[in-house]
């Protein structure tokens, strides 16, 4: 695999703050989506998502900067899919929701005659 600054950074964070590495397949995913690559993920529902698990947890905006320390009107972008997270600003959101990275990772799933979808 190769790995951009962008994953080096991310595992670096991971390392300084105490958080288990993320796995080479949830990196591999990143890497293969990451803007300019040729498979980008849809920013909609990626947005979507971080919306919706915020207001699970029932934070603000404001309290999810605080916790991150991400930047309020970054979070705003991301949750309109305006822009996309960096690994580093990914892992500070997950981490911000104790959330293990194997949880939000895509997952290949086989179908009936064994073929991954």
């Amino acid at each position: 695999m190769t790995v951009s600054p962008a994953t080096q950074a991310a595992r670096q964070w991971a390392t300084d703050h105490g958080h288990p590495q993320p796995d080479d397949r949830m990196l591999q995913a990143y890497e293969d989506n990451r803007p300019g690559s040729i498979r980008v993920p849809s920013t909609t529902s990626l947005g979507t998502a971080l919306r919706e698990i915020r207001h699970l947890h029932g934070l603000t905006l404001q309290q999810l900067a605080d916790k991150t320390g991400i930047n309020l009107q970054q979070l705003g972008e991301y949750e309109r899919g305006r822009t996309m997270p960096s690994a580093v600003n990914l892992l500070k959101i997950i981490a911000a929701y104790e959330y293990k990275l194997a949880l939000v990772a895509p997952q290949k799933q086989s179908g009936p005659n064994g073929d991954v979808a």
